[in-house]
C-alpha cells in the first residue's frame, strides 16, 4: 500500500501566510502539515508516499527531500494547479497509483489511530467521515446507510432541501482498491477531464460512482474531535490550542 497526499495549492485563506510557503508547510506548533501526514502514514506501515506538487513545490520538495524517515518520497508535478483543481493534481499520480492507495488531502490532520482505520477498513473504497457539525463544517456530505456511501453531494451542489441529519461530512482521507482505481475512478476522472471541466473536484468522479451503486464503497466513522481541516488562520489557532494540551 502507498500513500499519496495532494499538496499543490496555495491556501489562499491563509494569507499572509502562504505568501511565502504553499499551505502544506504551514505549521501547527512547529511542525509542517504535511510532516504530520507523512509520519502518520509511517505510523501505519505505509513507506511510499507519493506528493503533489504546485504552489511553491520546490518549498516542500528541498524540506522533505526525497526520503523522510524509513520511507521512500516520490514527487508528481501539477503544472496546472493555478487554473484547474484536485481533479487535475490526482490524475496527475496516475501512474503511481499501482498499488492500493491511502489518498490524504495535506490539509487534513488526523491522529494515528483514526488514519489505521483507513489503512484497515473493508470494501474497493473507504471514506472517512465524521458527523455532519452544520456549525463549523461546509463542504462536501456522504449519504451513509450502516457502512456504505449512498449519495455524495459536493457543498455547491447542497441547497436547503438537503436533510443534514442523513448526511456526514467527508475527512478528506480515502482508501482506494487497486483494482478500484485502475477499472473504475481513474477512467471516470479521465472521461470527466476529456469531456467537462477541469476546474473540479476528484469527489464528482466518486459520487458518480456512488450513484451508480455497482461499487462496493464504504465509510469509516470517526469523531469531530478527531481531526481538523486547516482551511483559514481560525482553524490554524484552533488546532494549534487543541493539540499543544495533547
Amino acid at each position: 500500500m502507498k500513500g499519496l497526499i495532494l499538496a499543490a495549492g496555495k491556501g489562499s485563506r491563509l494569507n499572509p501566510i502562504t505568501n511565502d510557503r504553499p499551505k502544506a508547510m504551514v505549521e501547527i506548533n512547529g511542525i509542517p502539515l504535511i510532516i504530520r501526514t507523512i509520519e502518520c502514514l509511517i505510523a501505519n506501515d505505509i513507506h511510499q508516499i507519493g506528493i503533489v506538487l504546485g504552489y511553491m513545490g520546490d518549498c516542500i520538495r528541498d524540506y522533505i527531500g526525497t526520503t523522510w524517515k524509513n520511507a521512500s518520497i516520490t514527487y508528481i508535478e501539477n503544472p496546472e494547479y493555478e487554473t484547474t483543481n484536485n481533479m487535475v493534481s490526482f490524475y496527475a499520480a496516475k501512474e503511481y497509483m499501482d498499488e492500493d492507495i491511502v489518498l490524504c488531502e495535506c490539509d487534513v490532520i488526523v491522529d494515528e489511530d483514526t488514519m489505521k482505520k483507513v489503512v484497515s477498513s473493508a470494501g474497493e473504497c473507504t471514506i472517512l467521515v465524521s458527523p455532519f457539525n452544520s456549525q463549523t463544517m461546509d463542504g462536501t456530505v456522504i449519504e451513509v446507510n450502516d457502512d456504505k456511501a449512498v449519495s455524495l453531494i459536493l457543498g455547491k451542489w447542497q441547497n436547503k432541501n438537503v436533510d443534514y441529519s442523513m448526511m456526514k461530512k467527508t475527512v478528506n482521507i480515502y482508501r482506494f482498491e487497486k483494482n478500484f482505481l485502475q477499472y473504475k475512478l481513474l477512467p471516470q476522472i479521465r472521461t470527466f477531464l476529456t469531456t467537462y471541466d477541469k476546474n473540479n473536484y476528484y469527489e464528482v468522479a466518486l459520487g458518480g460512482l456512488i450513484y451508480y451503486r455497482m461499487s462496493d464503497i464504504r465509510v469509516v466513522e470517526v469523531s469531530e474531535d478527531k481531526w481538523f481541516e486547516i482551511d483559514n488562520v481560525e482553524d490554524l489557532n484552533r488546532a494549534a490550542e487543541i493539540l499543544k494540551e495533547k
